[in-house]
């Protein structure tokens, strides 16, 4: 993978069919969630969470999403 790929790029190429449509994908972001989250949820994100993030926040997502 090009090392000038954004975070969206990678996300949206682990969406496609062949890139592994199952694996669950968490986004930690200190971008603008107004635009961001909108785009990473269409992308295929499962969760969106902002930084700072709570370790147990994080824990909670990452166990609720492998539980599935």
């Amino acid at each position: 993978m090009d090392a000038n790929v954004n975070g969206f790029e990678v996300l949206e190429r682990l969406k496609t069919p062949d890139g592994g449509t199952s694996v669950p994908v968490v986004v930690v972001s200190g971008g603008d969630r107004s635009t961001a989250e909108p785009r990473a949820l269409r992308l295929g994100a499962n969760v969106y969470l902002t930084k700072p993030v709570e370790a147990t926040a994080l824990t909670e997502e990452v166990t609720r999403l492998l539980s599935k």
